[in-house]
């Protein structure tokens, strides 16, 4: 509610006699100037003035009809002033131009009071404002007190308010009722005007009588029944025409006013909005656009709505709001492509209008809602959170990067972001798996195993190895690095050891395997003493892997560790005939004795062997010579043992008898070698050999005095 009336104000500056300037707004955007000097008003200023000076003179009846209209013709043809034309035609002196600029002037005075919403504002003082009055403003002074403009004005109103009670718009168009004027109601020339194309104003401002007095005649005919105002429809059909004519102005004013009287209709609605932008009234079309828009989402008309949405954002390109409404409208419409190209526009002007973080990301997000590959996107809202300070959220976006580049082909790039994840997070274990997958089909297999060992080494250094539930990783990490570099020994051996941890014993040895592979020398070379380790642990692992057995005993002789290689040697003849692999037994004792001559283990093996296979003869001489091999060495309980076996399986050996006997005189035991001697002499005896009997019975005479079998031979000799 207004604080003051203007008439107020204007009795207000009359009282008071002051000078100054009344600066005059209206609602609809329309501007005047009132220069008052002591309360009077002698200069306007106008915006646009209603009565323009030909039509003045014309209503003054200074010219005729036919004068104004051609005077009109000149201005349309040439842009020179009326004035100027009608004094070069003769027409009217400089007095009868100062006299219509008079009337001109309080034409102008008085339909400011017809305004409405005002905002008014006073500068004091002299002179006129100059950065509104131009000279010419000046040259014609009004000298209009205040009380009566204030009187005139009042009238004025009054004879307005009954042409609005039968004509209630300035933009209505009249139609005769019954097609045709009868004859003699009003004056010829303002019944030609009436053509149900024109409004009643438009008739008043062309008629050869005055403004009002056409208007009070206008609106009695209407009473009357004459004439009509054309309804809402009707006059949608005159905009039409209006928009063929190119007359934005007046198409729409007739929307508009089809629209104020409830005309409902989409399509009315667009041509409201299209005539603002014609007549370039930018932001009233862009708000018009909007109410389209809105009233199609209301209509359920989305598909509509989005082509509003566009015309609006052909005149405001960069209002991000307006874009993301398009851009999520046309996710209700299930058009992902086009609705992901908006906000990308719409990201692109966030950036230029310096959108907070927060926003941004929000934008980023509902984008790759709609295209969860876009490259530029994810890298964006990455670097957002990660500059936000939000990790995690950030190494996920990257970790969507480098797979929509793997899956495109283009593993450099998937590189360069798995390195960037480990830049925000140096011990993210996917990542670095990943970028050592990556590097590895690449081809780079020196970044790719260091890659491995450096995941391997986060793993230790976080204590996640402790774990059992992380050792599959860990396992296939390790995997990976003898994969692409077998020579890793380090890594061969910690697989061997988790699968022994695992249970799985045979990925033990195979790993184990691979291990000893890894420190296998180049022919000709000695082999490392770590060679010996792998191969042990297969042997405990796996006895009766014989090609193992042999590859350790050769690695101890190869290390000149003849003592080891014969005992493997040994124990894979053992092995060997466990396995009913004879040929393999003899092979590895004639091996083990080739390395050692003296071995009596690797001797008793084949003795045993011979005796096994039912060659009881050469069992016998092997017994015999591995005895008599123990006994020259001092083992005499070997000794025995072996003569015995050899004695057992030619119970006539003397010679083994013999030896016998020595031995277990040797180790103290009296009466077996007794025994023995006496045997021996019963064949010696036998053989005619009485001296060497003789020798031996004497023997065991003095090892066991009473041995009844020495004895008799003895008296025999005798």
């Amino acid at each position: 509610m207004p604080i003051i009336e203007l008439p107020d104000i204007v009795q207000s500056l009359q009282n008071k006699r002051w000078t100054g300037t009344l600066e005059v707004v209206s609602g609809t955007a329309r501007r005047g100037y009132l220069f008052f000097r002591d309360g009077v008003i002698q200069h306007r200023k106008m915006d646009q003035s209603r009565v323009i000076l030909g039509r003045a003179l014309y209503e003054l009846g200074l010219i005729d009809e036919a004068d104004y209209v051609m005077t009109l013709v000149d201005h349309e043809r040439t842009g020179r002033r009326l004035g100027e034309i009608l004094v070069e035609l003769g027409l009217v002196d400089q007095k009868s131009i100062r006299q219509a600029l008079g009337f001109q002037g309080r034409e102008d005075v008085f339909e400011i009071f017809n305004w409405s919403n005002l905002d008014v504002k006073f500068h004091p003082g002299e002179p006129p404002l100059p950065a509104v009055f131009a000279q010419e403003d000046l040259e014609v002074s009004l000298n209009l007190p205040g009380m009566s403009v204030l009187m005139e004005a009042a009238r004025r109103a009054d004879e307005w308010e009954l042409i609005r009670s039968t004509i209630p718009s300035e933009h209505d168009v009249l139609a005769p009722s019954n097609g045709a004027l009868p004859d003699g109601l009003i004056d010829r020339r303002v019944a030609l005007l009436v053509d149900g194309y024109r409004s009643a104003y438009e008739i008043a401002e062309q008629a050869p009588i005055a403004t009002l007095e056409c208007l009070k005649a206008l609106g009695e005919l209407v009473q009357q029944g004459h004439l009509k105002a054309l309804e809402s429809q009707e006059l949608v059909r005159v905009g039409v025409e209006a928009e063929r004519d190119e007359d934005w102005e007046k198409a729409l004013h007739v929307y508009e006013l089809a629209a104020e009287r409830g005309l409902e209709h989409l399509d009315l609605h667009r041509r409201i909005a299209c005539a603002y932008q014609r007549l370039g009234k930018t932001r009233e079309a862009l708000d018009r656009w909007i109410a389209v828009s809105e009233r199609c989402l209301r209509l359920d008309r989305r598909d509509l709505a989005v082509g509003a949405l566009r015309d609006a954002l052909d005149l405001s390109p960069d209002d991000v709001q307006l874009r993301l409404r398009l851009a999520r409208l046309l996710v209700t419409l299930q058009a992902p492509e086009e609705a992901a190209a908006e906000f990308r526009e719409v990201i692109t002007r966030a950036l230029a209008s310096s959108e907070t973080d927060e926003a941004l990301i929000g934008l980023h997000q509902e984008l790759l809602d709609l295209a969860p590959t876009d490259k530029p996107a994810l890298q964006a809202l990455a670097e957002l959170h990660a500059r936000n300070g939000d990790i995690v959220p950030a190494m996920t976006r990257l970790d969507e990067l480098a797979t929509v580049h793997d899956e495109e082909g283009r593993p450099e790039d998937a590189v360069a972001v798995l390195y960037r994840i480990l830049e925000l997070d140096g011990e993210n274990l996917e990542a670095r798996l990943r970028l050592a997958q990556t590097l590895a089909r690449m081809g780079s297999t020196d970044d790719a195993v260091r890659e491995y060992r450096r995941l391997a080494d986060v793993l230790y250094r976080s204590g996640l190895i402790a774990n059992s539930i992380n050792w599959p990783f860990l396992i296939k990490v390790y995997e990976s690095i003898v994969e692409l570099e077998p020579s890793s020994t380090a890594a061969w051996e910690w697989l061997a050891k988790a699968y022994l941890e695992n249970g799985e014993q045979d990925k033990a040895i195979s790993r184990y395997l691979g291990m000893a592979q890894s420190l296998q020398p180049a022919p000709g070379d000695a082999p490392p003493p770590e060679l010996l380790q792998p191969l042990r642990r297969i042997v405990e692992l796996a006895p009766d892997r014989l090609d193992v057995r042999r590859r350790l005993a050769e690695a101890h002789l190869a290390l000149n560790q003849v003592d080891r290689a014969v005992r493997c040697l040994r124990e894979l003849a053992e092995a060997a005939l466990q396995l009913g692999d004879r040929a393999a037994a003899r092979e590895a004792y004639d091996d083990a004795l080739a390395a050692a001559p003296f071995d009596l283990e690797s001797r008793r093996g084949l003795a045993g062997m011979a005796e096994a296979e039912g060659d009881l003869e050469g069992a016998q001489r092997a017994w015999r010579a591995i005895g008599g091999m123990a006994l020259f060495a001092g083992l005499l309980d070997d000794a025995g043992r072996d003569l015995r076996r050899a004695v057992k399986l030619r119970p006539d050996d003397t010679d083994a008898l013999l030896d016998l006997g020595r031995a277990e005189e040797a180790r103290g035991s009296a009466r077996t070698a007794a025994a023995a001697y006496a045997r021996y002499a019963e064949f010696m005896l036998g053989r005619g050999n009485q001296g060497c009997a003789r020798d031996a019975l004497e023997r065991a005479r003095a090892l066991e005095p009473g041995h009844p079998q020495a004895a008799q031979l003895l008296a025999r000799l005798s």
